[in-house]
């Protein structure tokens, strides 16, 4: 079974299956037993717990993005980092290059209009704080935070940033050039919004998705996992009691793909956000 807390009953069944508990005894042993307490619960199933095996574990996140094409450049190339989007013959791609704003990610620079910019994120990230610029900012995304972003869960997709009216990077770009602002626009008229949930292996995301530090990813894996074990145990409790953070994030390694053959499912967004919020009486 995936690990999946996208909705409060995927979260309840993998915590029924994994556990091999049914619903009373959640009950009894959650509520009555451990006072709600997730680290008394944790130590009351420990023996369930240590056998979750982390190195095969297959977990459940997804992607808000917007297209025209019904996602079949998803279907045929799976989910790519910015930096891939950048450098190869994608829709975004495309509509900068006809309307000349151009992007050499290897040689870590934008055109506009035949105007060069330097957008390598070296020469920006070590000046004094405050200092921080647009074109600093395109540098970030392009050369810094270039993953594949997505979430383990979202409440409402629609209230988190722009990503379900365009791609967070046109955003930022369109803060930059008046071209990038017409594009923006132009993606919001032609471009729908869908939710493309996929499976990865705990190796594909990055430490961060699940720690404050890398030492602490690093003494976790010395020990078998055991805090990861815990903490995914404690986000599907809180995920089928319906008390999650409002988004809980998922952030791929850097060269990670999602291919098509780990993609689950497609969703028009506005159908996904109210699945989820039918579960919190907000449809």
């Amino acid at each position: 079974m995936y690990y999946d807390i996208t909705t409060p009953d995927a979260a309840y069944y993998w915590i029924y299956d994994t556990l091999q508990i049914n619903h009373r005894m959640f009950w009894e042993s959650y509520l009555l037993k451990c006072n709600k307490d997730i680290d008394l619960f944790c130590e009351m199933y420990a023996e369930q717990i240590e056998k979750i095996d982390i190195e095969n574990i297959e977990i459940i996140a997804f992607q808000v993005t917007s297209n025209s094409d019904n996602c079949e450049s998803v279907k045929k190339y799976g989910i790519r980092n910015l930096q891939w989007i950048l450098s190869n013959d994608t829709e975004l791609n495309k509509l900068l290059q006809r309307s000349g704003i151009l992007f050499n990610v290897e040689q870590r620079t934008m055109c506009i209009d035949g105007k060069k910019y330097d957008i390598d994120y070296n020469k920006y990230k070590d000046r004094p704080v405050g200092r921080e610029d647009k074109l600093e900012s395109i540098a970030h995304k392009v050369y810094y935070d270039f993953q594949i972003n997505g979430f383990f869960f979202c409440k409402d997709i629609a209230d988190y940033s722009v990503i379900c009216r365009m791609p967070e990077f046109l955003f930022t770009l369109a803060q930059f050039s008046k071209k990038a602002k017409l594009i923006e626009d132009m993606w919001i008229d032609q471009n729908d919004a869908y939710v493309v949930k996929y499976k990865a292996k705990v190796k594909d995301f990055a430490w961060f998705s699940f720690y404050d530090n890398e030492a602490a990813y690093s003494d976790d894996k010395i020990g078998n996992y055991q805090y990861l074990k815990n903490k995914l145990v404690a986000l599907a409790v809180d995920g089928m009691n319906g008390e999650l953070q409002k988004d809980v994030f998922a952030y791929m390694n850097q060269n990670t793909v999602i291919l098509p053959k780990d993609i689950l499912e497609i969703v028009r967004a506005e159908e996904w956000r109210t699945n989820v919020l039918k579960y919190f009486g907000e449809e």
